[in-house]
């Protein structure tokens, strides 16, 4: 083969690699379509339930701020009395300005795994928390609570098929279950920017922000009942259902669920707030 024609060789060989080189160039230059944000929500309002002393009908606001993090809770009962929480991030954990001190601490993934809040009554500083733990799905399975490091009541949940079947709330010194709900679904996908079954079926939503924070997955399908048990203050037992009619809008998140069913009776034994009759969600689409 002459000298002419292996020059001729090679430079096809480099034009050829050149033109890989610039094609695997040009694809890993190629940038993805953006994604779109998570819907956030920017107001609330709910109707409570027949347990509720005091305030009836509640609004909340939120405040994002330029990174999409919540930056402030504006809530307003019916009296029309207002209260502002700010948020502070520091690190893994948000600090805000209640008159409890609240402070929330997240784990890797943002889920809340550890809440802390504390209380000066009689000269006696009592503290406060929640341990929040989660199964390797990414769903809430337990919550300790504590008062001075001193666990006395315990919620666990049971999941399956991607939903929340069961919440029991017990006595850790003898196991004894004080409040219990069984959720039962229907075939309809859902999504839900609510933190529903971690703060309206087990904290104290009355004045907690817990509804807007990260506690894991949510169930994929539409709840459409939830049959309670509660033991009162005279140790009676008081069993009911409540219907659930929710409402969801093109994207399939919830914007409005209704607790439907009838009134609950006598006194509950646990620490545990009152549910909701009503929600109301308007999300902000990002």
């Amino acid at each position: 083969m002459s000298r002419n024609s292996l020059q001729k060789i090679e430079l096809s060989l480099l034009s050829l690699t050149f033109c890989t080189l610039l094609t695997i160039s040009c694809k890993s230059d190629q940038v993805e379509p953006e994604k779109l944000s998570p819907t956030s929500i920017q107001s609330v309002s709910y109707q409570w339930g027949e347990l509720s002393i005091n305030r009836k009908n509640v609004n909340d606001i939120i405040k994002y701020d330029e990174k999409g993090k919540m930056a402030a809770l504006l809530t307003t009962d019916d009296k029309n009395i207002s209260t502002t929480i700010d948020f502070d991030y520091q690190g893994n954990k948000i600090f805000l300005n209640t008159a409890s001190n609240d402070s929330y601490e997240l784990d890797d993934k943002g889920r809340v795994v550890l809440h802390t809040s504390s209380q000066v009554q009689h000269g006696m500083t009592f503290v406060n928390t929640e341990k929040y733990s989660y199964d390797n799905a990414g769903y809430l399975v337990k919550i300790d609570l504590a008062s001075n490091n001193l666990i006395y009541s315990v919620v666990t949940y049971d999941v399956n098929n991607g939903n929340y079947q069961k919440f029991s709330l017990s006595n850790p010194k003898d196991g004894k279950v004080t409040r219990q709900y069984v959720f039962s679904y229907n075939n309809t996908k859902v999504a839900s920017s609510f933190s529903m079954f971690t703060a309206i079926f087990a904290n104290n939503t009355y004045s907690a922000i817990e509804k807007y924070l990260n506690f894991g997955k949510q169930s994929v399908n539409q709840l459409s009942s939830v049959d309670y048990s509660i033991m009162n203050l005279n140790g009676d037992l008081k069993r009911g259902t409540f219907n659930v009619v929710s409402h969801l809008d093109g994207a399939h998140n919830i914007i409005k669920f209704e607790l439907i069913g009838n009134e609950i009776e006598g006194m509950p034994s646990d620490n545990l707030s009152p549910l909701p009759r009503t929600v109301s969600l308007m999300l902000n689409q990002k």
